[in-house]
């Protein structure tokens, strides 16, 4: 059953309607604004009352967007604990990887909701948990931001699941889980649209229409005052758009703003949020498939008690991935911390037709008291030999690598396997009196030690 919306100002309407008895209902008023019915323009308010006149429920207008109120007939009950989630946005296609999205928990409940338990699957696995804790009375919503990570191409299967609220056993299990199927399509070109609010954020809508004037996305009205609110669309790749943001009251976004940006860091759209009641903007997007990745790394080496570090400086897209591992397990941030001197598998992705891969070793520095390398004699007069007792297989061979201070490589040689060690003699003769770095290379380890030429 619905009522309104009201035309007429500072007017009491009523309204009377049949429900069973000894049921429980909500009834939820809403307002486009989100301002309520009290205080700012007149002192509004509403009333639930029963056939015998008795108010059974009553509130002085002073809510935001909408307000529930829970309402009981004759025996009818609530159950005293039961939360609910849902996801808010459309899923049914996706164009990242990792793709930012919410989900909402609500109080089901009589008893206000402080606690509950969520499950994030993906494909049967599971992604994350999230033990939430809050303060929601019957009917509060709260939003979640998450991200779906590691999604396949092509179809995926993602549930939200909750459990344990307030430490306890739910009492309606039939609202605990929703799940849905999230189609990931590496063809589609991910735009990021940006609403920085007003102090009246219930006012303000946007929508996407395309070269055939129809809505391909929308967002809003908006709750939270101040803020600013982002959302990932997918739109067709080298196509024009119209996009078009409202406001009810007709008076823009006074001191917010809005944007449209596309994966690759292009910004689309931009406005101060200074027009009255709509503003519209075309767009056209770039190919889907271009790569635009630009990639620096930087590596530390193994030294004494710290260490080795691999840091990652990727640009040329919003949404990148890093790994050090081949491309096995991926992060959202390029530096790597805490690493074991060796041999790492550098994969920067921020889709399939647009990576970026390089192989990169974290040497050992050699220690004064470490005793796996021995260099004699050093310092040397020109010719000095080389021992090395390593770890790797018996078939191989030990690269040395000899460079002069200013990085320049002067000279490459094999060295093979005798005894358990890798011995070789080295020549600085025809090179001049200084300081040469030496780096010893196998599968398994990379070390790097000082040669003194006198």
């Amino acid at each position: 059953l619905t009522g309104g919306p009201y035309e007429a100002i500072s007017t009491t309407f009523v309204e009377n309607i049949c429900l069973p008895s000894d049921q429980c209902y909500v009834f939820t008023i809403f307002d486009a604004a989100g301002d309520g019915i009290c205080c700012g323009f007149g002192e509004g308010s509403f009333s639930l009352s029963d056939s015998q006149g008795e108010v059974i429920f009553e509130s002085d207008g002073n809510f935001g967007a909408s307000q529930d109120a829970l309402i009981c007939l004759g025996d009818g009950e609530f159950d005293e604990l039961d939360a609910s989630v849902s996801f808010i946005s459309d899923l049914s296609e996706v164009c990242l990887v990792d793709f930012p999205t919410s989900f909402q928990i609500k109080n089901e409940g009589t008893e206000n909701l402080t606690s509950l338990t969520v499950d994030l699957n993906v494909n049967g696995a599971l992604q994350e948990t999230i033990e939430w804790t809050g303060d929601l009375a019957f009917g509060q919503i709260e939003e979640i931001d998450i991200s779906l990570n590691g999604l396949d191409f092509g179809a995926n299967s993602v549930e939200i699941a909750s459990s344990n609220p307030n430490g306890m056993t739910d009492v309606d299990n039939s609202n605990d889980t929703e799940s849905i199927s999230v189609d990931y399509r590496d063809d589609l070109l991910s735009v990021k649209v940006e609403i920085q609010t007003d102090g009246f954020p219930g006012e303000t809508a946007w929508g996407i229409f395309d070269a055939n004037e129809d809505l391909v996305a929308t967002g809003g009205p908006f709750s939270v005052e101040n803020a600013l609110e982002s959302e990932q669309v997918c739109l067709v790749g080298e196509s024009c758009y119209t996009f078009v943001i409202v406001d009810t009251f007709g008076d823009g976004i006074t001191g917010g703003s809005y944007s449209v940006t596309d994966a690759f860091g292009t910004e689309l759209v931009s406005g101060n949020g200074a027009f009255d009641d709509r503003a519209e903007v075309e767009f056209c997007t770039e190919a889907a498939d271009q790569c635009k990745l630009a990639v620096e790394i930087n590596v530390e080496d193994v030294q004494g008690s710290s260490t080795g570090l691999i840091q990652v400086i990727a640009s040329g897209a919003e949404d990148i991935r890093y790994s050090i591992d081949g491309g096995q397990t991926f992060q959202s941030i390029g530096t790597f911390r805490e690493l074991e001197a060796g041999t790492y598998d550098v994969v920067v992705f921020m889709n399939p037709g647009c990576t970026y891969e390089e192989t990169v070793t974290i040497s050992r520095v050699l220690g004064i008291e470490d005793k796996s390398v021995s260099i004699f004699p050093n310092p040397t007069e020109g010719l000095f030999q080389v021992r090395f007792n390593s770890k790797s297989s018996k078939n191989e061979f030990l690269h040395v690598e000899l460079t002069d201070m200013n990085g320049k490589v002067i000279q490459k040689r094999k060295l093979s396997r005798y005894n358990g060690e890798f011995i070789g003699s080295i020549s600085l003769v025809s090179y001049p009196k200084g300081v040469y770095i030496m780096r010893l290379t196998t599968s398994k380890e990379s070390i790097i030690t000082k040669v003194i030429k006198e």
